[in-house]
């Protein structure tokens, strides 16, 4: 039986560029209001934010770590508690 075998080659077209010379684009300008701005500055402030220790007792708007546990009646449920958890004190989450 004589030796029998094919093969595949990719090409890539020829890219031919079609008028650009001359051609005019509009250009847009950037724009943002005012709140959109603040919003943006304290996503930023919040996300390069660093935490410091104080020696004090803890204020709202203050960062803690805690540890929790959950109990029904007195008794400990599952999934109910959470050690080293970082809370800002009066926020909703």
């Amino acid at each position: 039986m004589p030796l029998a075998f094919s093969i595949e080659i990719g090409v890539r077209p020829l890219a031919k560029l079609g008028t650009y010379k001359g051609v005019e684009v509009e250009r847009r300008e950037a724009a943002a209001d005012d709140e959109a701005i603040d919003a943006e500055i304290e996503r930023l402030r919040d996300r390069l934010a660093t935490l410091e220790t104080v020696d004090r007792a803890a204020e709202l708007g203050d960062h803690v770590v805690m540890d929790y546990v959950g109990k029904l009646d007195g008794v400990p449920f599952d999934g109910g508690e959470g050690p080293d958890q970082l809370l800002e004190l009066g926020s909703a989450g």
